[in-house]
């Protein structure tokens, strides 16, 4: 639904790549944003990390008094939304953000999950609804301060 938006709003041509792990998965990184799911930038490839999902909308649903379906539907858009923000950056025409490492286009990951956390709540705020801005507040709250 969002991640539709967003590249409609982009003028983008098509969706990446995705693929919902359902067992072990190869999330990385400081923020829950990037343990639920990853963008593989050489495989131009967004893997959605099902299994660790579903724990942690539990635990948030159960916590918050949410419906347990509802949150984990609308926590994964959010880690697709994420996700794809990071494609964008990594495919999109910003250029001045970009550095190589290790021979592949990078951004450093202040800018890169920043700009990120602003294009998925750019993107909540004008099309989502209240559920998804509650569920991405209280996910948001154990990211490192450069994520927001």
């Amino acid at each position: 639904m969002l991640v539709y938006k967003l590249y409609k709003f982009f003028n983008l041509p098509k969706l990446k790549k995705e693929l919902g792990v359902l067992e072990e998965c190869r999330g990385f990184g400081d923020g829950i944003w990037d343990i639920l799911g990853y963008y593989d930038p050489v495989k131009y490839e967004i893997v959605i990390c099902d299994s660790l999902v579903e724990k942690h909308a539990n635990a948030l649903a159960k916590n918050k008094g949410f419906d347990e379906k509802t949150t984990k539907l609308v926590l994964r858009e959010l880690v697709r939304l994420h996700e794809h923000g990071h494609s964008l950056l990594h495919t999109g025409k910003v250029g001045p953000l970009l550095r190589f490492k290790n021979g592949y286009k990078s951004i450093p990951p202040t800018i890169n999950e920043s700009v990120t956390e602003f294009i998925v709540w750019s993107t909540v705020k004008k099309f989502g609804t209240k559920l998804f801005e509650a569920v991405f507040d209280e996910v948001d709250k154990t990211t490192p301060p450069y994520y927001r």
